[in-house]
């Protein structure tokens, strides 16, 4: 090969290489696409709810009684105010100050009073997850301010 024809060669395989790197940074240092925030929220919904469900606020009653079995227990106004209560100070805790939400628990047709922060629902809406239990269903919406 003469001369000339080497340096075109070695020109092209530098040019090659500048543009298989140029993709691998395009690639790699594009923004992140925006499902993983919200597959990474709903996650987090469905393990607050979940949780909410199991937590036994009182520990000293025989057997312990969790939040799910208070709701399926539950016939009269004073035990709605009290599950009511105790979900008020888990969604308080567990729920950033930026975040407000709306929990309401419908059983027999009959939805209870609802569960919220000041002013309910307030800004954009990041999700809403409806609870599988067969007795009754569990609505939780949380929303960004």
């Amino acid at each position: 090969m003469k001369k000339a024809q080497t340096e075109i060669l070695g020109l092209l395989v530098i040019v090659i290489l500048f543009i298989i790197l140029g993709v691998v940074y395009l690639r790699f240092s594009g923004s992140p696409t925006s499902e993983q925030p919200t597959i990474r929220q709903n996650i987090e919904v469905v393990n607050l709810v979940n949780a909410i469900r199991k937590f036994t606020p009182d520990t000293t009653t025989r057997p312990p009684t969790s939040i799910r079995d208070q709701i399926r227990n539950c016939n009269d106004e004073s035990c709605r105010q009290n599950t009511n209560q105790e979900i008020r100070r888990i969604l308080d805790a567990a729920v950033d100050k930026k975040t407000t939400y709306s929990f309401v628990i419908k059983k027999d047709n009959q939805e209870w009073p609802k569960v919220e922060s000041s002013g309910g629902c307030i800004g954009n809406l990041q999700y809403v997850y409806n609870s599988p239990d067969p007795k009754y269903t569990i609505t939780l919406k949380l929303c960004r301010r």
